[in-house]
């Protein structure tokens, strides 16, 4: 198993540990999430996101994406096409 796979399962155990945790110490985390303040501030949160990636970042990712794509496609060329 590779690190980035054992690193995702362990924040998902992890994840886990926290949420049983909370429930035994008695928050109730619906109850806390279904908060007008906290909906807001996640609203509020989202919507700066969204313009993060629409304003800022949709531009140099698009790039690197597609420059990405390029290489991948030149190494597949260069690896099934035989050495001279």
């Amino acid at each position: 198993m590779h690190n980035e796979q054992k690193g995702f399962i362990s924040l998902i155990v992890m994840l886990i540990v926290v949420f049983v945790i909370l429930g035994y110490l008695g928050f109730d985390i619906r109850q806390v999430f279904s908060s007008p303040a906290v909906k807001a501030n996640l609203q509020y949160f989202w919507s700066l996101v969204v313009g993060l990636w629409n304003n800022v970042l949709v531009g140099p990712v698009t790039f690197l994406w597609h420059a990405f794509l390029a290489f991948i496609a030149k190494l597949q060329a260069s690896v099934s096409s035989p050495a001279a």
